[in-house]
């Protein structure tokens, strides 16, 4: 699919959508629990007390290949592609691009949110352990299950799948750079909304080379 503004938005982004992404509000206590997240994760700087920027990352990995479209023009890796499918996106491709578009924010704290498959619904999904690969790979960079969020949130309603899949998207929606997953409704949300709010994301210019726009 192309990274461009207008192939991507289409006729979706119209003046009457706009402002009503840009009214979107979330719950008080998800806004509240989304900063409180963010600032025990990326504490500022001791020294300094600044922030430095929050790159959000929306990796939406598929339970199986349904949206893995070989015919497409072009041979970019796909996050929806499967492993042994020759344009499946690697967890060390993925790492890479990220790695990249921190160093071009000067150095950004990185979170990914994940949409993790629990094993007793698919025992063979492959990308269980790509989490703490990810986490491997990067310094520094953090990626909460629901457990773990309600842990750090002292809370345990922030348990439910839900309730920490809406703390994600406040995070990302109010985040330095947003990077998603292009044919993933909760990254489209995310992208409408930041568009809305006039957020200008150095994440669309380099999906393509980062990688893929899929």
């Amino acid at each position: 699919m192309p990274c461009g503004r207008q192939e991507f938005w289409g006729e979706i982004f119209t003046p009457t959508t706009r402002s009503l992404y840009a009214s979107l509000r979330r719950a008080p206590r998800i806004v509240a629990a989304a900063r409180t997240l963010t600032h025990r994760l990326f504490p500022p700087s001791t020294t300094t007390g600044a922030r430095r920027p929050l790159l959000c990352v929306h990796l939406r990995r598929l339970e199986d290949a349904q949206r893995c479209r070989a015919s497409q023009p072009g041979n970019r890796p796909k996050v929806s592609c499967q492993p042994g499918h020759r344009l499946f996106a690697s967890t060390k491709q993925l790492a890479a691009g990220i790695r990249h578009l921190s160093t071009l924010l000067g150095g950004a704290d990185v979170y990914v949110a994940r949409a993790i498959v629990p094993l007793a619904d698919k025992p063979r999904w492959p990308f269980v352990a790509e989490g703490e690969e990810l986490k491997s790979s990067i310094p520094g960079l953090q990626s909460l299950t629901p457990m773990e969020m309600a842990q750090r949130l002292r809370d345990p309603s922030f348990r439910d799948n839900y309730v920490a899949s809406l703390v994600e998207q406040e995070i990302c929606s109010q985040a330095s750079a947003f990077l998603g997953t292009i044919d993933s409704t909760w990254t489209q949300l995310v992208l409408l909304q930041r568009a809305a709010q006039g957020h200008a994301s150095p994440a669309r210019a380099t999906v393509a080379t980062a990688a893929g726009c899929s």
